[in-house]
């Protein structure tokens, strides 16, 4: 008698499907109105602080102004004096020391209000420096802070709002990481954080450059 023996063939376990990587989040119009209105919410706190600063510049003699009157009277003197090498690291280290607050503030969770209180404190000392100028050397005083301050100090103001909303866009999403919410793109906001900081330090040489150009080429109206 012959005895068949069934063979059961074994069952293979079913791989987990594999998942798809994310395709990279294009820009939408809303994501690009939001920046916009970072953009417009720092440049009205910078823009604030010049009117501010422009209605105290009588008072830079006395209290913590002191500071804004030194470095007025400085800058007038390397500019006097033709020293642009010296006007030129002035500058370039006001601005490095301005864009490392804004990146600190940028990666702490309760860095936001800081970061507008930053952007009126830099429009303040601008708006003090150009009113200052205007009263103590009268219609000349006006065609210097036109054409020898006004220019490189607006293309300054200009890398430093893209730096304040990177790190307010960082600093927010610090903020409801420690409120529980877990926002995918907190990495990707902090490494951008640090290139736009990067890439702000070296083109802080072109308003400082150009400050240096127009002081060498306009100059005489401060003598």
């Amino acid at each position: 008698m012959w005895t068949y023996q069934q063979k059961h063939t074994p069952v293979m376990p079913r791989s987990a499907p594999i998942a798809k990587p994310e395709a990279p989040r294009i820009p939408t119009a809303s994501s690009r109105d939001v920046s916009l209105l970072w953009l417009l919410a720092f440049a009205g706190s910078y823009l604030a602080g010049e009117v501010w600063g422009s209605l105290l510049c009588q008072k830079l003699s006395s209290g913590p102004l002191v500071y804004l009157q030194y470095y007025y009277e400085n800058i007038l003197s390397l500019c006097r004096e033709d020293q642009f090498p010296l006007l030129f690291g002035t500058r370039f280290l006001s601005l490095f020391v301005l864009f490392t607050a804004v990146l600190l503030m940028g990666l702490c969770t309760f860095g936001l209000p800081a970061l507008f209180a930053l952007a009126f404190l830099k429009g303040a000392a601008t708006g003090s420096f150009l009113i200052q100028l205007l009263l103590e050397e009268g219609r000349q005083g006006m065609l210097s802070a036109i054409l020898l301050f006004w220019p490189a100090e607006a293309l300054a103001a200009v890398l430093s709002l893209y730096l304040f909303r990177a790190a307010s866009r960082s600093s927010l999403a610090l903020w409801r990481t420690s409120r529980g919410a877990r926002p995918v793109s907190l990495q990707s906001l902090q490494n951008r954080l640090m290139r736009v900081y990067l890439l702000n330090s070296i083109l802080a040489i072109l308003p400082c450059g150009l400050a240096v150009l127009l002081c060498q080429v306009f100059g005489f109206l401060l003598d």
